[in-house]
């Protein structure tokens, strides 16, 4: 099985959440982090991912794609905590409008073998969950025509 996993609940995360979960992708799991306990059931009651975890490590582990959706003063210590522990082969994203200090700290924490891809905008996040899904699910699954992927 498949993993998303979107850590911080901003609006972004829980559109990407909500849009994820409503395609009912076949063996994939949506998996929402937070730290507040407040924001977590109010996911669940959402139902914007199969299952909310609040412990990072859970949360990341087997994970082939990891959406960071943080504020810049929670990133660092985020990118710190779950850098060591990401699998082989996984792509980071965030949505954090500064890049700068956010692409020095992927950099330092997270390990070879991992991608961390930053967003210009919206389209590039589009495209880079677009082409994610698509190694694994076949266009019509997604509700996509050819030209998207």
């Amino acid at each position: 099985m498949e993993r998303i996993t979107i850590i911080g609940v901003g609006p972004v995360g829980v559109s990407m959440g909500l849009s994820l979960m409503k395609r009912k992708l076949n063996n994939t799991e949506i998996i929402i982090s937070s730290g507040d306990r407040g924001v977590m059931s109010a996911v669940s009651k959402m139902n914007a991912a199969n299952e909310t975890v609040s412990n990072l490590r859970s949360a990341v582990e087997g994970a082939q794609l990891v959406v960071l959706d943080l504020p810049i003063g929670e990133m660092r210590e985020i990118l710190e905590a779950i850098g060591p522990v990401l699998d082989e082969g996984a792509v980071v994203t965030d949505t954090c409008a500064t890049k700068t200090p956010v692409l020095e700290w992927a950099e330092s924490y997270i390990r070879s073998g991992v991608d961390f891809v930053y967003v210009l905008g919206r389209n590039r996040l589009r495209e880079v969950l677009l082409h994610h899904l698509a190694a694994s699910h076949p266009a019509e699954e997604l509700g996509l025509v050819v030209d998207d992927v």
